[in-house]
């Protein structure tokens, strides 16, 4: 006997004799079975409004309805109970469409005897009581959440929770709506929630998230959030750990609660710097663009023109006031870096063979030319053991000396020499220690106090109220930090008040031993077919004029766009390409795949993106070399003549 209590069954079967059939094997040896027997669905209906019934047994066959129908329409019709089919269709299809649709079972008449009849009955019954059971539960638990979420939007507070081992976040929709985002539950981590944060109150928040796994008691933290990086919002966010019973797993459970006390001068001060923040964020990206990059390159190019050809007396004086204008806006452009990379969390190495001492000589001529315009005169002086190529990063040691140099002059402007020493100490075989040693005597009777830089959130906190010279000055050397951090290199810096700067970084590098070369560039005497690919009509001219002085045997065609590119290479014959990259019909990405296709001549990218990814995409795409604009035209050439050798030795 399988069932305990008696169960109302109301069979649906058309045909007397299988009716007849089909009660005989649920009753035999079951006295707890009760078998109603209805000739019709519409029977069926008026059957089941006037008994107590426990399941239907339904036959898709039927008079009135037929098939599939036939159990929708008893399940649209009676849906308190729990449908079994029991028929003679052995319908594959129609069995997978019931089941999915709420039917208990699909049994074909004549595959099972008494017993085990009556045990799919009887199943289809618990079953049924089951998931009738679960569905009441999930109801009375959205019910639940619909009320505590109605609580917290009345009492302004969201709940959360974090596995402590991944990091992952789910929260309420309060919370997301006291962050100020729109974010899925599903995606949200301790990182995300640690960037709405204020940044002189993110260590607070860091050590109470830390705290949380140190111990059991309940932890609260105060702190401060930036909504959509323009407004202020003083919250309140509170929890514990807990250990789940059956998973072990560690969480965190809490609540986040807005305050309402902000002191209002403190809001107002906060929202005002967060404003200005955010303004100042957005004048470095949109200064950094393409749009400063390319006319800038286009006015170095001219000046070098200008330079290499002979001038009247009145004219020398014109091109000196325009080689310190262009001088000054490079120094803004440089600030905005600074500025940009301060900001910046991770700071990545490139890596790449560079001539060091052509680095270095290119920051001693530009100290030359700055000694006319500032009464900081830097006198820096080249060990004369310096290796010539290295492997490092050109970019952040350029950086560094620029850094180096705005620290100068923010921290003093009063006539003094600053002296820069720069040597190499060999640790092996292949590898140095560039040493950068500095000494600034400052003003005497004026200290500069530059502590609070180390970090963003220290910098933050003393910015308001530290006089601007400092302020730059910290963000130089904060600046400086991240890219000598980021060479695996060291440095020693004051860290009190100071009335002279002593200062020395080390960078570790590595020594490229080059080969001879078989021609100097400055001998070059072949003839020399350049395709130069430029949209921008100035760039086209400066371009063309300043290849052509550097050889009479050097022929230059000029293509608007890559498609034009594409089309001068294959009817003519280039012994290399100088591409830009950002142009309209056809850009040079596209435009050197299509080139590499049926050739390896070299192609030289020019483009007014400096960034690595930018220089990693254009090698993928099957360029030689790349050049960030702006840059010096000495540095073109070395890289052209460089690759032409190459192919024709």
């Amino acid at each position: 006997m399988i069932a305990k209590t008696a169960i109302s069954i109301l069979l649906v079967e058309s045909s007397t004799t299988e009716a007849n059939l089909t009660t005989s094997l649920l009753v035999q040896g079951n006295d707890l079975f009760k078998v109603y027997q209805a000739d019709s669905l519409y029977e069926a209906i008026r059957m089941a409004t006037r008994r107590s019934l426990d399941v239907i047994v339904l036959e898709l066959n039927l008079p009135d309805v037929n098939g599939y129908k036939a159990f929708q329409r008893c399940l649209e019709k009676m849906p308190h109970l729990p449908i079994v089919i029991y028929t003679q269709q052995h319908n594959e299809i129609i069995g997978v469409q019931a089941i999915r649709a709420g039917a208990q079972d699909y049994l074909i008449k004549g595959s099972l005897d008494a017993r085990h009849l009556q045990r799919a009955i009887y199943f289809a019954t618990q079953r049924f009581e089951t998931t009738t059971q679960l569905a009441n539960t999930n109801q009375q638990s959205s019910l639940r959440e619909r009320k505590l979420r109605e609580v917290q939007d009345i009492g302004g507070f969201g709940s959360w929770e974090m596995d402590i081992l991944n990091q992952e976040m789910s929260a309420s929709p309060k919370f997301f709506e006291l962050l100020g985002i729109h974010q899925s539950a599903n995606s949200f981590t301790k990182r995300i929630y640690l960037e709405q944060v204020h940044p002189a109150d993110k260590d607070k928040v860091q050590h109470f998230f830390s705290s949380l796994i140190l111990s059991n008691h309940q932890q609260s933290c105060r702190h401060r959030l930036l909504i959509n990086g323009t407004s202020i919002k003083l919250v309140n966010i509170t929890a514990r750990i807990q250990i789940e019973d059956k998973t072990q797993q560690v969480i965190a459970l809490g609540v986040l609660t807005e305050v309402s006390d902000i002191p209002a001068k403190q809001a107002r001060d906060d929202q005002q710097y967060s404003q200005k923040l955010v303004k100042l964020r957005d004048k470095v990206l949109n200064d950094l663009s393409f749009h400063i990059r390319t006319p800038l390159y286009s006015m170095v190019n001219f000046l070098y023109l200008m330079e290499e050809s002979p001038m009247k007396i009145q004219n020398k004086e014109a091109f000196r006031g325009l080689k310190f204008s262009l001088d000054e806006l490079q120094q803004h452009i440089n600030q905005l870096i600074t500025f940009s990379l301060a900001a910046e969390e991770n700071a990545s190495q490139h890596i790449q063979s560079f001539d060091l001492r052509k680095a270095l000589h290119m920051m001693e001529k530009m100290l030359a030319f700055r000694r006319d315009h500032h009464p900081v005169s830097v006198d820096i002086k080249l060990d004369q053991r310096l290796p010539r190529e290295v492997l490092g990063d050109q970019t952040k040691l350029v950086q560094v000396f620029y850094n180096l140099f705005d620290l100068f002059l923010n921290l003093s402007l009063e006539p003094r020499k600053v002296s820069v020493r720069v040597k190499a100490e060999p640790t092996n075989q292949d590898w140095i220690n560039l040493i950068i040693s500095c000494r600034d005597p400052l003003p005497v009777g004026q200290e500069f106090n530059l502590t609070g830089w180390h970090t963003e959130s220290e910098l933050l906190a003393n910015f308001q109220d530290s006089p601007e010279n400092e302020n730059l000055a910290r963000i130089n050397l904060l600046t400086m930090d991240k890219m000598v951090r980021s060479m695996g290199g060291t440095y020693t810096l004051p860290s009190e008040q100071i009335q002279s700067l002593k200062l020395v970084i080390s960078l570790p590098m590595q020594t490229v031993h080059l080969p001879q070369e078989a021609t100097p560039l400055q001998d070059w005497i072949e003839p020399l077919r350049i395709l130069l690919v430029e949209d921008h009509f100035l760039n086209q001219i400066a371009t063309k004029n300043v290849l052509h002085t550097w050889s009479p045997d050097l022929t230059v065609d000029i293509a608007e766009n890559g498609l034009v590119a594409v089309e001068k290479f294959r009817a003519h014959e280039y012994d290399l390409v100088l591409m830009d990259i950002q142009m309209p019909v056809m850009n040079g990405l596209v435009a050197a795949k299509k080139i590499r296709e049926t050739s390896s001549v070299p192609i030289i990218a020019l483009s007014a993106y400096a960034s690595e990814q930018e220089a990693e995409k254009c090698i993928q795409a099957g360029f030689n070399d790349y050049l960030a604009k702006p840059f010096k035209p000495e540095e073109l050439k070395h890289k052209v003549f460089r690759l032409a050798s190459l192919v024709r030795g």
